[in-house]
Parts: structure tokens; C-alpha cells; sequence
């Protein structure tokens, strides 16, 4: 294999271990991403469950009162019977009109309480179907993500081996040269075509340059301009 060809390999096996980072990384983003969600879920559903607790114990009060109130209304009614004169009457049903009003307003407001249970129950239901379905998706996706994570690592390790074997047989100049422009913008060596272009750059290359890379010489050729190594990709001249 050609210096130019393992450059060229050494340059597509940083490039697969860069994406495999990036694809693993992205995963673990986006488990922890899912987590995140599922956490808030639980918060709501508990903060729901709270208000549920204390919309329950005002309605309990509520109905306590209603009972003094109904109690109350009972013993105003039954002072009926002894009433000796239209004043006392008349202050009577006074008293039992108050607490009619007041029994009204306690049911009124039982009933808006009831309402919001009920819509806090519904709230509970739809929010504990989605944390169910959450939290299976979660299941799912983390052991796709556990199995895609050991096989990139695992490819990894095969990409480094094969890069230490490369780097023992590229020169160190070379190495040193393709290491110092790989890591300006990831590219140390850069295809020309037919058309004659670099990869990296897009300059015309020179007549000379392209016919010694296009003849599948073992000479190692820089652009002119971004000195990236050259690396032919159309047939080669016999």
C-alpha cells in the first residue's frame, strides 16, 4: 500500500472514530434527554397529586359546614311552632333566609370543588398513561442505546487497531505533517477527480501535479494552496 493510501485510510478511520464519538454522545444526550422529561412528569403528577389532596380537604370542610348550616336551618324552623307575635316572626324568617343563602353559597362552592377534582382526576389519568408509555419507551430506547454504545465501542477499538498498525508504517514526517492539518479542520489529505480540484480548497490543480497523482505514483503531492497530501480518486493513466 502506497504512503498516499494510508494516509488516505488513516484520515477515513479518524473521521469514523469522530462520528462514532459523536453518534454516542448524541445517544447519551438524548437518554438523558428522556430522563429529563420523565422526571418532570413525575413532578407534575406529584405536584397534581397535592392540590387533589387539598381540594379534598377544603371540599371536607365545606361539607362540615353545610351540615352545621343544614343542622341549624332545622332548629330555626322548629322555633316556628311557638312563635307568639309577627316581630318575632318576621326576625325569624329573617334568620332562616341567612342561613338559606349561606347553605347556598356552601353548595355552590361544592360543586365548583367537585369540578376541579374531577378535573384534576382526569389531569392524574392522562398523566400517569403518559409517564406508563414514557417510561416503556424509556426501557426500550435505553437497551437499543446499551447495544448500540458497546457496538460503537467496540468498532472503536478495531479502528484504533488498525490505525496503530498504519501509523508504524507511515513516515514521521509524514505523520507529523498529516496530524497538523488533519487537526485544523479534519482534513490532511484531499480527493482530486477528473475535474482536476481539490477536495479541500476547490484550486485547479496544476497539469504536473494532477498527471503524477492520476499515474498512481508513489510520490506524495501537496496543493498548492492548502498543502493538503493529494489523493487521486478518478482511474488511473497508464
Amino acid at each position: 500500500m502506497r504512503e498516499i493510501d494510508q494516509l488516505f485510510r488513516l484520515q477515513e478511520i479518524n473521521n469514523k472514530i469522530s462520528n462514532l464519538s459523536k453518534g454516542k454522545t448524541n445517544l447519551i444526550d438524548t437518554l438523558i434527554s428522556k430522563k429529563d422529561d420523565i422526571f418532570r412528569l413525575e413532578n407534575d403528577f406529584k405536584m397534581l397529586e397535592i392540590e387533589r389532596l387539598g381540594l379534598k380537604k377544603e371540599l371536607d370542610k365545606l361539607v362540615l359546614e353545610a351540615q352545621c348550616l343544614d343542622n341549624k336551618l332545622k332548629n330555626e324552623e322548629k322555633k316556628i311552632a311557638i312563635i307568639r307575635n309577627p316581630k318575632e316572626y318576621e326576625s325569624l324568617m329573617n334568620n332562616i333566609n341567612v342561613v338559606k343563602e349561606k347553605f347556598d353559597d356552601l353548595e355552590t362552592k361544592e360543586l365548583e370543588l367537585m369540578e376541579k377534582i374531577e378535573d384534576n382526576t382526569n389531569l392524574l389519568d392522562n398523566l400517569l398513561e403518559q409517564k406508563t408509555k414514557d417510561f416503556d419507551g424509556l426501557r426500550e430506547y435505553s437497551e437499543r442505546c446499551k447495544a448500540d454504545i458497546e457496538n460503537m465501542d467496540s468498532e472503536v477499538i478495531d479502528l484504533k487497531d488498525e490505525k496503530d498498525d498504519l501509523v508504524e508504517k507511515i513516515s514521521n514526517s509524514s505523520l507529523a505533517n498529516y496530524e497538523k492539518l488533519f487537526n485544523q479542520n479534519g482534513c490532511g489529505v484531499a480527493v482530486v477527480g477528473i475535474e482536476g480540484i481539490c477536495g479541500n480548497c476547490s484550486l485547479n490543480i496544476i497539469a504536473s501535479k494532477k498527471r503524477t497523482i492520476s499515474t498512481g505514483s508513489n510520490q506524495l503531492v501537496k496543493c498548492s494552496n492548502c498543502e493538503r497530501y493529494l489523493y487521486w480518486i478518478g482511474p488511473i493513466d497508464e
